[in-house]
């Protein structure tokens, strides 16, 4: 990954190719537009009322795309269209504005209706009396809301009005669809059965003979009793007025969901206008783009000027074709200052760009500043690959993450977070393979517990978890030193050499030194003992490490103050010595790998323990075979949280706190913005 070398241009031509212009730099989809510093003798025009008032048109018409294409069940995807087509949608204004309006007033009555069925719901619910109700631990056997015909196509309907059509609407609807469910016995009288906790029902002997609450099962091993309260044989003068109520009330939520099922069946007869209207959608788009783009403009009544910035291996062809539409298009370079906010584009390959979204989650690079996308994708997958180290678990966040990346690039064409999210999931289940098959981990089994698994060559973490903590530690002054580098990247892209070398490439020597001098030390003082090559290699730098420590530190604190003025310069050297504290604390921080680790690998061992246990005869292994399943279910579950969580914030604090300024301004260019809509070339000249 690499952030784009942008250029300024300045370009000055006619006012009466105004228009023109701003549609040619539409099309071309490579220039972030300006805004432009006001010139004596110009002008420069606001839109804002035009503006909001488009905005608000936009909203409500995405709205009600997003309704048909649900109504609809199927997405068609980009529609491509000429931008002569494109350009005259103005002619369909009314048409599609009206369009929409209906299709939102649709929208409202059905959740005027849905609010109706519930008030419904509630008032069956305030039949019960108030004090059973409020038993303590009473759990009112509430089912989700069915029709007596479930194989009917009312059903299916009903289902995708209830889960899809509504998803998309702000308009409070509840999640979940219940009803009280209210049974009839042999003799015909309603009743709601619930439950209550065994060690309440001899508080609550006297509610239960008042309210004549009849016991249909008491299970000693659960601790509950169920019970059925009986409208008739408590309240006998008021049940056939109950009755008579809840019948009235099931009548009329009939006749709100036959409302529903009726206009779904209108907005159906939108469907042959839904490509018009994602098309008249993105018109809006364009028009409030090109009022935006005036805004930036300085004009005056001969001559209008606007500013924008194109990557530079652009910029020779973007000319040629400006110049070839407009012979009086005068186009300028121009130097960029540290007051531009230039934009940020980022370039890399599909692997590494899948990091991009953690980064920009943070902040957005700022121009000229060192591009730590790759860096972050090397560590995070590295990182939680090992914090999740099992074979097994590998396998399962692989699939899952490839499987729900491409879900989301196929629903969404321009891909978007959740599926880089995914895909850098399936990357560290990847990494966690790797890890597992270092470690012999397959779902929490090792060759102690199945001879044909292979052995690991890692230090067990429950046996031996020094040397891995100690390994955890090293990977954390590893990428403490990248990021020192990358301070020192940032320093030399700014022409500060000087500074570059000691506040940045002077704290990765002194840190390399560390390692190199304290190695051997730390081996002895937790009795632990390497032969061979790597231990002579050990013996052999400890001097020399400590002579690159030294000499790091020395550069780092006498003259962390260069670059500053005044007494500034002596007190950034104590500023330096108490930064080392945060900087061992940084380190240390880098310790929840190994406590992730090993608390996953654990609890995997755990479900397996008990698993096999369960083991006995047909049942048990049914049993046993569904804890370790559930199990580990979970555990994958948790640990890929705890992983994604704790490796994201060593990227954002530990990391990205020795280098990285981001608030950087993404690029934007002018004509982007589509949603619906694939621009064709249609042969314009």
């Amino acid at each position: 990954m690499s952030v784009v070398k942008m250029s300024k241009l300045r370009l000055v031509g006619l006012a009466e190719d105004k228009n023109k212009i701003l549609d040619e730099l539409y099309l071309q989809q490579c220039a972030h537009i300006k805004s432009v510093e006001q010139v004596e003798g110009t002008k420069i025009v606001s839109h804002e009322t035009e503006e909001r008032e488009l905005a608000e048109q936009i909203s409500k018409c995405k709205s009600a795309v997003d309704i048909l294409v649900k109504v609809a069940e199927k997405d068609e995807g980009e529609i491509s269209c000429s931008f002569k087509h494109f350009v005259g949608q103005e002619k369909n204004a009314e048409k599609m504005n009206k369009l929409v309006g209906e299709v939102t007033d649709y929208i409202d009555k059905i959740n005027a209706l849905y609010n109706k069925i519930m008030k419904c719901r509630s008032e069956q619910l305030d039949i019960v009396p108030m004090d059973i109700r409020k038993l303590n631990s009473i759990n009112l056997n509430v089912e989700k809301k069915t029709l007596e015909n479930s194989a009917s196509e009312t059903k299916k309907i009903l289902d995708k009005i209830y889960h899809s059509l509504l998803s998309v609407t702000e308009t409070y609807i509840f999640g979940e669809y219940e009803r009280l469910e209210i049974k009839s016995d042999s003799e015909n009288d309603l009743f709601i059965p619930f439950k209550i906790r065994l060690e309440d029902y001899n508080n609550l002997l006297i509610t239960l003979k008042k309210y004549k609450l009849v016991i249909t099962k008491k299970d000693e091993a659960k601790g509950v009793v169920e019970f059925y309260y009986s409208f008739k044989r408590a309240m006998p003068e008021f049940y056939k007025e109950v009755q008579k109520r809840i019948a009235e009330l099931e009548k009329r939520i009939t006749e709100y969901e036959a409302e529903i099922l009726s206009i779904y069946q209108k907005l159906k007869g939108y469907l042959p206008r839904l490509n018009l209207l994602k098309i008249y959608t993105d018109y809006l788009s364009y028009k409030l783009e090109s009022i935006k783009a005036e805004d930036e403009m300085c004009q005056t009544d001969s001559t209008c000027m606007l500013e924008c910035f194109v990557p530079k291996k652009q910029v020779a062809n973007f000319k040629r074709h400006m110049k070839s539409k407009f012979s009086a298009l005068v186009i300028s370079d121009e130097k960029i200052t540290e007051q531009d906010e230039t934009p940020t584009k980022l370039t890399g390959d599909k692997i590494t760009s899948s990091a991009n979204f953690v980064v920009n989650m943070y902040s957005v690079p700022k121009y000229g500043e060192a591009d730590p996308t790759f860096s972050v994708f090397f560590f995070f997958v590295i990182f939680f690959g090992f914090i999740m180290a099992d074979v097994g678990y590998g396998i399962v966040l692989t699939l899952i993450g490839f499987l729900l990346a491409a879900r989301s690039k196929a629903k969404s064409k321009k891909g978007g977070s959740a599926q880089h999210l995914w895909f850098l999931i399936g990357i560290g289940g990847m990494f966690a393979i790797i890890w597992g098959a270092l470690f012999g981990s397959y779902f929490g089994f090792s060759h102690s517990d199945i001879d044909f698994l292979p052995e690991g060559v890692m230090p067990s973490p429950q046996n031996e978890p020094i040397p891995l903590l100690l390994f955890c530690l090293l990977m954390g002054v590893c990428q403490i030193v990248v990021g020192f580098i990358m301070r020192g990247i940032n320093y030399f892209k700014h022409g500060k050499i000087s500074e570059g070398i000691v506040n940045g490439f002077a704290w990765a020597v002194c840190l390399i030194g560390v390692v190199f001098w304290s190695a051997n030390k730390l081996l002895a003082f937790f009795n632990l003992e390497i032969v061979g090559t790597v231990g002579d290699f050990f013996t052999m730098v400890e001097p020399a490490g400590l002579i690159i420590m030294l000499t790091g530190l020395a550069v780092g604190v006498i003259f962390a103050g260069i670059g500053s003025r005044g007494f500034t310069k002596f007190t950034k050297s104590f500023s330096a010595i108490y930064g080392l504290l945060n900087l061992f604390s940084d380190i240390l921080s880098y310790a929840r790998l190994f406590g992730l680790m090993l608390s996953s690998a654990i609890i995997a061992q755990q479900f397996n323990m008990i698993g096999m246990e369960m083991m006995n005869g047909v049942v048990g292994t049914i049993l046993g075979t569904l804890v370790i399943l559930i199990g580990h279910s979970f555990n994958v579950a948790m640990g890929a949280l705890s992983a994604y969580i704790h490796d994201v914030r060593l990227q954002y604090v530990e990391y990205f706190g020795k280098f990285y300024e981001g608030e950087g301004v993404p690029f934007t260019p002018f004509g982007a913005q589509l949603s619906y809509v694939k621009i064709v070339d249609d042969g314009r000249n």
